[in-house]
């Protein structure tokens, strides 16, 4: 009897002991689960990098078709470039309504923000006023939609995307003095962007300036200075926005009989919707993207952008498109190399860029920051508002 209880006794001290076993292994276990499972987004967390750039653009006001087609451009590029490398690159888009207080607001706003190193800025006279803020607090700005002559001198932080004014009245230049144009009429928009336009128009060309008169940027009446445009055997515009064909077609319905001359932004199809069927035999200079027909990659764009956005791009989209591939380009770049995305890391490594290839040819990084295109094309306005190419 007596074995017999003592038999039981030890079973029961080793299935006690069995269970404290079990039972110390299932917490382990437990306790491994838990570990993992916290340590899991924990990890995702670390290793997901969300890299902000800060972009400013004019969404609103009479220009705000300009905007929504580079935005709608960048965005493309961000679906076909944005995520790689385990990199989020987040835009934080802000409309500074064509207005240089807007953009001081905004790019305050930016310099706040942590983990933002580049600011895209559009409009020679926003990027103007805002590179003062970053003298003590530097941030890369790309810039575009922003001829000035002398902007890329302003600042070492400053990187432009765009047909300077040089390159486009000098290419104006030799095509007027080819064709013996020697009398011109200017007649510039009353901002940053057109008082350069006109300085550096009126140092090159050789030929007679008849006169020199600016109009309001906001303006869409220009009866008035149709007088005055009817002194001129040839006219030069220097604008941009909806209003640049506004002012064709008020020019041609009150008798104005003269060649025109134009920048590269008369050839957006909103402007030459404004002018109707007055825009033909304009003259104005511009880039291998109004020819996309002959070039596959404009064409593939193209495709693209009118899958995404359901409408045809302009050139506007084209350089929100390319600056997107900038970004994206330089980022990753970084990331795939370990290196850190810092402003001054960003600028030397672009400085470092001896070419880029984009959907306005090819272009090389001059030592002010400043994206030179190697080649600026005369074109033409002909039947059915379409772009034709000139030689000469």
């Amino acid at each position: 009897m007596t074995s017999g209880i003592n038999v039981v006794y030890k079973n029961n001290k080793k299935e006690a002991k069995m269970k404290k076993v079990k039972g110390i292994s299932l917490v382990m276990l437990t306790i491994f689960v838990l570990v993992t499972l916290i340590s899991i987004p924990s990890c995702k967390k670390q290793e997901e990098k969300v890299i902000k750039i800060g972009v400013m653009l004019p969404l609103t006001g009479g220009i705000s078709f300009i905007g929504e087609n580079f935005k709608n451009g960048l965005l493309l590029a961000q679906n076909e470039f944005g995520v790689k490398q385990g990199v989020k690159i987040v835009f934080e888009i802000e409309d500074h309504k064509n207005s240089s207080k807007n953009g001081v607001s905004i790019m305050r706003k930016f310099l706040m923000e942590g983990n933002m190193p580049i600011v895209v800025s559009t409009i020679t006279s926003v990027t103007n006023a805002i590179l003062p803020l970053i003298k003590g607090n530097p941030r890369v700005i790309i810039s575009s939609i922003t001829s000035g002559s002398k902007l890329p001198d302003k600042s070492q932080w400053l990187f432009r995307y765009f047909l300077s004014t040089v390159d486009e009245v000098s290419a104006m230049v030799s095509y007027l003095s080819s064709i013996g144009e020697d009398t011109v009429g200017i007649f510039y928009v009353n901002d940053d962007y057109g008082l350069d336009a006109m300085e550096v128009f009126s140092r090159k060309y050789r030929g007679f300036v008849k006169f020199k008169e600016s109009y309001d940027k906001s303006a869409f009446d220009f009866k008035n200075l149709v007088p005055l445009a009817k002194t001129a055997k040839a006219i030069y515009i220097l604008g941009y926005g909806s209003s640049y064909g506004i002012f064709v077609k008020q020019l041609r319905e009150y008798g104005y009989k003269g060649n025109i001359y134009a920048f590269s932004s008369f050839g957006n199809p909103e402007v030459l919707k404004q002018a109707g069927e007055y825009a033909k035999g304009v003259i104005f200079t511009g880039s291998n993207f109004y020819l996309s027909k002959k070039n596959k990659d404009i064409a593939s764009f193209v495709k693209n952008y009118e899958d995404l956005w359901h409408k045809k791009p302009d050139h506007y989209s084209a350089y929100g498109y390319d600056i997107g591939r900038i970004v994206f380009k330089i980022i990753n770049e970084l990331v795939r190399n370990n290196e850190e995305v810092t402003p001054d890391v960003i600028r030397k490594k672009i400085m470092q860029w001896k070419n880029f290839e984009g959907l306005f040819g090819s272009c090389f990084v001059m030592k002010n920051g400043d994206f030179r295109f190697k080649e600026v094309k005369i074109l033409k306005i002909g039947k059915d508002n379409k772009i034709e190419e000139i030689t000469f």
